[in-house]
């Protein structure tokens, strides 16, 4: 998951394994140069009931773009749900989005939120 806004010179990238990340135990990790962030991603089979989320630290409060990454495969998931919170948690956006499509590549979701500073509330 990548977070920026116009006043970051970095964006906030949260990797699996990176603080901030957390799955439910039915996801595989796999390693390929050239897939995923850093030639390395999560994956779960088709069907179960699996989720992960990516909770980022913000420094400065204001209105985020929020992106996601995933590998090119044909037998990824057509229909993957990204719940967004956001505005103190008192807000949440869904998205669904076809991840047969636009893999190896950082895909924007949704438009623009507020998030205030920390981590908690989202």
């Amino acid at each position: 998951m990548c977070i920026s806004n116009s006043d970051l010179r970095t964006p906030i990238i949260i990797d699996n394994g990176d603080y901030g990340y957390e799955s439910t135990e039915g996801f595989s990790q796999n390693y390929c140069i050239g897939s995923g962030y850093l030639s390395d991603y999560e994956y779960t089979i088709s069907g179960q009931n699996e989720s992960a989320s990516w909770t980022p630290v913000i420094a400065h409060p204001g209105k985020y773009k929020i992106y996601a990454r995933w590998p090119g495969n044909n037998k990824n998931s057509h229909n993957a749900v990204f719940t967004i919170f956001f505005n103190g948690g008192k807000s949440c956006d869904e998205i669904t989005l076809n991840q047969q499509k636009h893999g190896d590549q950082w895909v924007q979701l949704g438009s623009v939120y507020n998030f205030n500073k920390g981590n908690k509330n989202f």
